[in-house]
């Protein structure tokens, strides 16, 4: 089965981040990157475009990021840039991210309320999870009013929602349902 550019790409990184103990670092790094590239779609798009030659590219790489990421890292871009595989640079990241958790048995789940958890409770939470999933939870709070209550635990492909909007729309289908 073909695997894609960004798994391919991300597998890459991590054997070699793997081989020099570098993993953490260039995780930390990848998602710092990552962040500035959303925020400046424009770089991509730049360092995309077919009428700038490499050095120029090369020279943009540079000042944006030498000495400021390892150089694993800054190769890796540079690595990018050149096969013109900078556009996949979000999905390659995702994709590094799944095999650094994996790696280092942790689990990201978010977690949606109509209002901020209560730290006891976000607590109590993140250990009944551990022990449930046996590994390090990382937990991203959202809020979301239009819940209305209750809570949405996302986790991979996995959705457990709990929600009061979610319970009454299952009341409604059953008042529908009777009433047709």
């Amino acid at each position: 089965m073909a695997q894609s550019v960004e798994k391919v790409y991300a597998e890459a990184l991590f054997e070699l981040c793997s081989e020099d103990g570098s993993l953490e670092s260039v995780n930390e790094e990848l998602c710092g990157i990552r962040a500035v590239l959303d925020e400046n779609k424009d770089i991509v798009k730049l360092l995309s475009a077919p009428t700038l030659s490499n050095d120029e590219k090369h020279g943009i790489i540079s000042s944006v990021f030498k000495g400021r990421v390892s150089d694993t890292v800054y190769n890796f871009i540079s690595l990018l840039t050149d096969k013109s595989r900078l556009t996949y640079f979000d999905g390659i990241c995702e994709e590094f991210r799944n095999l650094y958790n994996e790696a280092f048995n942790i689990a990201e789940i978010t977690v949606t309320t109509a209002a901020p958890l209560k730290t006891w409770l976000k607590e109590k939470l993140v250990a009944k999870l551990e022990s449930v999933l046996n590994k390090k939870v990382i937990l991203t709070e959202k809020l979301s009013p239009s819940i209305l209550g209750g809570i949405v635990v996302n986790y991979g492909n996995v959705q457990m929602d709990s929600s009061l909007k979610t319970r009454l729309e299952k009341i409604r289908a059953q008042i529908d349902s009777v009433m047709a």
